[in-house]
């Protein structure tokens, strides 16, 4: 699959939330920044 721009920051942010949710971990947008929030154990 070739994605062309500005439809490859849409995939890659949908892809990043879809691989990161079977470990919990959810990003957010923040402009033009994609945000995860981390916490220390």
């Amino acid at each position: 699959m070739v994605v062309e721009p500005p439809d490859a920051a849409e995939w890659s942010r949908e892809q990043m939330r879809t691989l990161s949710h079977p470990s919990g971990t959810e990003f957010d947008r923040d402009g033009e920044t994609l945000v995860v929030e981390l916490e220390r154990p």
